[in-house]
């Protein structure tokens, strides 16, 4: 079945529109502008407009040192900031959770569209286990698709052309995902994400193994941390080739926690995945050229990281 992407992006629209009310709130930011511009310039008490900068930078203390018309100014600066381009604000990570857990909150059918995959395909427990984190509000995973995103934007044609680009995400459980790819200048009408359960109509309800998209609809394939959940990850690997556009571009990482999969059941049915070149040998002799790659650094572990990222590889489809 084909999904059009045009007519499913309104409601992300509606996202956006959210943010410039938060433009307001700037009118009582000013001491907390100065504590924190104090902070990063290691000015540890209020700045006093008789002294010098010149006398401060003898004291060792002239940093970021800021007067209260400085603070007037950034703030006055910022509203009108804000008013131009209100989506770049969705670019700081507790902004985007606040407006994603807000949306869930309000969805008064929440839940109501749940995927029958085929549990032969999907991981047991996979859908239960995301429902729990979804229904238990664990907004907490914001940082991490941030590791995706980047290394996508490093790349000259997707920069320059992100606006046009369309993009498919598979697997983000929330909103959170889509709202940073339109705080970074894609167009939410070019956006579609999907997942075993929606509570949303920018997520369509669908199975990795088998998308609801028409083939070469999509310049760009994210799949984050999810391909783990599959039993049979060639069948998926297939599908994401077949929806992306010859010379395309698809962004995969893995979970830390893979290793999991080998002790859960007796019907492994693929090699799971644990490393960038597993990746690579998934996807065949259908992966082109790859623009980035990072294995987790062994002098790293993830119990070192507050988000843990694992493999990340991004790779063009010939």
């Amino acid at each position: 079945m084909t999904t059009s992407i045009v007519n499913k992006a309104a409601s992300l629209s509606r996202i956006i529109k959210l943010i410039p009310g938060i433009y307001d709130r700037l009118n009582r930011i000013e001491t907390r502008l100065d504590s924190v511009a104090n902070k990063v310039g290691a000015v540890e008490r209020p700045f006093d407009e008789r002294e010098t900068m010149e006398t401060l930078g003898q004291q060792g203390e002239l940093g970021l040192a800021l007067t209260p018309a400085n603070v007037e100014a950034i703030r006055e600066e910022l509203i009108e900031l804000i008013k131009v381009h209100p989506e770049q604000v969705a670019r700081i990570d507790t902004v985007r959770r606040a407006l994603a857990l807000g949306r869930f909150n309000a969805c008064a059918d929440k839940l109501s569209r749940i995927c029958e995959a085929d549990p032969e395909k999907v991981h047991p427990g996979s859908l239960d286990y995301n429902l729990w984190e979804l229904k238990k509000n664990n907004f907490v995973v914001i940082e991490r698709p941030s590791r995706l995103l980047f290394p996508l934007l490093a790349i000259d044609r997707v920069y320059l052309n992100r606006a046009n680009l369309r993009v498919l995400i598979i697997g983000p459980r929330t909103e959170m995902e889509n709202i940073q790819y339109v705080s970074y200048g894609f167009d939410p009408k070019n956006i579609r994400s999907v997942d075993l359960f929606s509570y949303s109509d920018t997520i369509d309800v669908g199975d990795m193994h088998d998308l609801p998209y028409a083939d070469g609809e999509f310049d760009i394939i994210v799949c984050g941390w999810v391909i783990s959940y599959s039993d049979e990850n060639k069948v998926a690997a297939k599908e994401m080739l077949r929806v992306c556009k010859p010379g395309g571009l698809l962004a995969v990482s893995l979970d830390y926690r893979s290793y999991i999969r080998y002790t859960e059941g007796e019907n492994r049915v693929e090699k799971q995945c644990e490393s960038t070149d597993d990746v690579l040998e998934l996807f065949g002799d259908q992966a082109g050229k790859t623009y980035f790659r990072n294995d987790p650094d062994p002098a790293y572990p993830v119990s070192k990281l507050r988000e843990p990222s694992g493999n990340i590889i991004v790779f063009e489809r010939k």
